[in-house]
């Protein structure tokens, strides 16, 4: 979106331009400028309003973009012949000059409408935007660090879910799917879903199988392939049944705008192969930070500002 401002106000830059020029040449460009503008705003409109769901804030920018087409598109086309700086942005010169306001009229009302009939579906649809951080927890239940990182981004108003899901013998795929059905509202575009060790399998296999789409996906301690821990049958077991196939992690992939696979190096769970591998199994962006082992209960850590911190960034994009 703010791209598509900037390059809006570049187009009316150049018809500002245009205007104040009298050279010939400015003839012969001017109503391929017109088009060019015409084309790239139809085009982009037509984007965003495929968009499923959007903020107040996007509407705002997506109207004074509407404003700058008016005053590039509208106030620049003069039926008179004032001279080759008029004519440069005229598409119909002479008598036919009228027909310039009507194409960009008609073009806006459509583009109005099309908003409209959008946000109308949306409501139906009951689907909107929400910005919201999701945490799930790993075999061993919600560690220190969600507890103290929900406290956090609550402090600072954003909303956080975070479900409780059996813990132990209870990690079966089947029963956490059940109990995050009861979070289907809050899976959102606008959301950002942070998952800890087995949890990872568990977020990509759901979204693969219900093919929702977050904003961004935040892995700690993930994996995506078989690993062995002498003495933790549980564990054992319960990471090859959460195993993701190749298939499940595309899907995955095209649910999920942005990545990212935070790890250790000196997990004493999961190996370090392992973790180094995950990144670039979903295409995450990779985030080595050293001494905060596996991230739950038996290391200690209670507190996690960086992520914290990655959080607040996403959210402010």
């Amino acid at each position: 979106m703010a791209l598509y401002i900037i390059l809006t106000i570049i187009f009316a830059m150049i018809f500002i331009a245009l205007k104040s020029m009298t050279f010939g040449i400015i003839t012969a460009f001017g109503a391929p400028f017109v088009i060019l503008f015409f084309v790239f705003y139809i085009v982009t409109g037509f984007r965003f309003a495929g968009l499923p769901k959007k903020t107040a804030v996007d509407y705002v920018l997506y109207y004074l973009t509407t404003f700058f087409f008016l005053f590039a598109a509208l106030i620049f086309t003069d039926s008179y012949d004032v001279g080759p700086r008029m004519r440069a942005v005229n598409l119909f010169p002479d008598s036919y000059g009228i027909l310039q306001e009507k194409l960009c009229s008609i073009s806006i009302a459509l583009t109005v409408l099309l908003y409209f009939v959008s946000a109308i579906y949306r409501n139906i649809k009951g689907i909107h935007y929400v910005r919201n951080v999701i945490l799930i927890h790993g075999i061993n239940g919600i560690p220190k660090m969600f507890e103290w990182l929900k406290s956090r981004l609550e402090d600072e108003g954003i909303d956080v879910i975070m479900p409780s899901f059996p813990p132990q013998e209870g990690t079966i795929y089947e029963d956490w799917a059940k109990i995050f059905d009861q979070y289907i509202d809050s899976i959102q575009t606008g959301s950002i879903v942070v998952c800890h060790s087995i949890g990872n399998e568990f977020l990509i296999r759901y979204f693969a199988e219900k093919n929702y789409k977050v904003r961004t996906y935040i892995g700690l301690a993930g994996f995506a392939k078989t690993y062995y821990n002498e003495g933790k049958d549980v564990l054992n077991t319960a990471v090859e049944k959460f195993l993701v196939n190749d298939k499940q992690i595309e899907l995955f992939k095209k649910s999920t705008s942005r990545r990212y696979a935070i790890y250790s190096d000196n997990d004493h769970l999961v190996p370090f192969d392992v973790l180094e591998e995950f990144p670039k199994q979903i295409g995450a962006k990779p985030i080595l930070i050293r001494g905060i082992g596996h991230m739950g209960k038996k290391s200690g850590l209670e507190e996690f500002p960086e992520l914290f911190d990655l959080i607040k960034d996403e959210l402010n994009k």
